[in-house]
């Protein structure tokens, strides 16, 4: 079942006949998708700008259905976050749950959990942005993966939300095809990471400035790796480690 509310956020009644709904999400920015069918009248008028709740999440319809197609889209309803801009945000020597903090000033939202410790101090600065894009720069300069909880209204910070659901593909099991895609055009078996001021991880790595990891092959690919976020080398040492494993 999904409640509905109209455009002035009041309530319409229920939609309970539809099909094929699914919620495609993306653990790297907190981003989610709905998509689903109805097949002759709905049970309630809707409309673009609509807003639809599921048990756990509200969206806002985006698209609705034609006659061939009859499907409707709907985007994670971060209505408050994008609605309030920012001519220049910046933090300097900051912690990331402060940061966040500053960014949600006015919009109606909080801070839930934050792993990420507050001895963890950068910096970070963006202009011409709103909320949402600042709390998504603030998570890349981290490394760090949200949650919006557009419930309770409530921004949740992991480390890592994505964990092994002991799924698996098998060949077989009525599976009718499978393709799998490769790309390398990002592959780098070396990182030079500077931060501000000509910060390297020089003094923290042995006095190499760079860093290595050929575990996937022996190619001597260099990537220059700047982020002026950084002021403390064990950081930049850090994350670059983990930069350079996804690369």
């Amino acid at each position: 079942m999904l409640k509905v509310f109209d455009q002035n956020h009041k309530a319409v009644g229920a939609l309970i006949r539809y099909n094929d709904l699914q919620i495609v999400s993306d653990v790297t920015t907190g981003d989610k998708r709905m998509t689903f069918g109805i097949s002759g009248k709905p049970d309630v008028h809707i409309d673009c700008e609509y807003y639809l709740q599921t048990r756990t999440d509200e969206f806002v319809v985006k698209k609705t259905a034609d006659k061939k197609k009859g499907s409707y889209e709907a985007i994670l309803n971060l209505e408050e976050l994008t609605g309030t801009p920012y001519e220049a945000f910046s933090i300097s020597n900051e912690s990331l749950s402060n940061g966040i903090k500053i960014a949600l000033e006015g919009t109606g939202w909080s801070l839930g959990i934050c792993e990420v410790d507050d001895s963890d101090r950068r910096n970070a600065g963006m202009i011409d942005c709103d909320a949402l894009k600042v709390i998504t720069n603030l998570c890349t300069v981290w490394m760090v993966e949200p949650e919006f909880d557009t419930l309770r209204k409530i921004v949740n910070i992991y480390i890592q939300r994505g964990s092994d659901k002991g799924c698996y593909f098998a060949s077989g099991l009525n599976l009718i095809e499978l393709e799998r895609e490769s790309e390398s055009y990002d592959f780098y078996t070396i990182l030079i990471p500077k931060g501000a001021e000509g910060l390297d991880i020089s003094s923290v790595n042995g006095g190499k400035n760079y860093l290595e990891n050929f575990s996937y092959s022996q190619k001597r690919l260099a990537f220059v790796w700047k982020d002026e976020s950084y002021t403390d080398a064990m950081a930049l040492k850090t994350d670059g480690e983990k930069y350079l494993e996804e690369l």
